[in-house]
């Protein structure tokens, strides 16, 4: 858990729009998973607000998904 400190993650805000659309986005993926649906488009639109909430560009985004690609 001592590594999350390193880690730049801001508080739930629930007066910011992009925190709040995460939160619906994230128990939309919860709900269609357990129902055996494809979440790959929610997955993605999850992937472009948190590069949002972190300050990352879009080629920055490329280069993660990248990487964690060449890991599996």
């Amino acid at each position: 858990t001592h590594a999350l400190e390193n880690i730049r993650i801001p508080k739930f805000n629930p007066e910011n729009n992009l925190h709040l659309k995460l939160s619906e986005l994230s128990q939309k993926a919860h709900e269609e998973t357990a129902k055996g649906n494809d979440v790959s488009e929610i997955e993605e639109e999850i992937d472009l607000l948190t590069a949002k909430i972190w300050g990352l560009t879009d080629d920055e985004l490329k280069d993660i998904k990248k990487s964690l690609e060449e890991l599996r």
